[in-house]
C-alpha cells in the first residue's frame, strides 16, 4: 500500500505540480503492484480527479468525519445493506460512519 499525503491531495485541484505528484505516485504504486490510498479527500472535485487518475482508495472528511467507536457497528450494518445492491467496484473509498459518501470512487450520487 502506498499512501498519498493529504498535503498533495488537498492542493491538487489548484496546483498543477501537486496534481502531477499525485498522478506519479498512483502510477508508481500500480507499477509496483501496490494499492494507492489518497489521504485528505475533502471535496467532490478531488474525489472525481482521483477516480480519473485511477487511485484505488481514498479517505478524508468528504467521505466521513471522525465518529465515536460506538457508531462503527451501525455503519458496518448500513454498508452491508448497501453492498447487497449492485454498485460499480472500480475503487473503494475509506471512510467511517458519516455522510453516506462511503462508496466506489466512480459513484458520486447518494444511494
Amino acid at each position: 500500500e502506498v499512501k498519498i499525503d493529504r498535503s498533495f491531495v488537498f492542493r491538487m485541484a489548484t496546483d498543477v505540480n501537486d496534481a502531477t505528484i499525485v498522478q506519479s505516485i498512483i502510477e508508481l504504486g500500480h507499477n509496483l503492484g501496490l494499492c494507492t490510498v489518497a489521504e485528505g479527500v475533502e471535496d467532490q472535485m478531488v474525489w472525481d480527479r482521483l477516480s480519473a487518475m485511477g487511485c484505488d482508495e481514498a479517505q478524508g472528511y468528504f467521505l466521513s468525519r471522525p465518529v465515536p467507536a460506538s457508531a462503527v457497528t451501525r455503519w458496518l450494518e448500513e454498508r452491508k445493506a448497501m453492498a447487497e445492491r449492485p454498485v460499480p467496484t472500480k475503487a473503494r473509498a475509506r471512510g467511517g460512519p458519516g455522510n453516506g459518501r462511503e462508496r466506489d470512487l466512480e459513484v458520486t450520487a447518494a444511494n
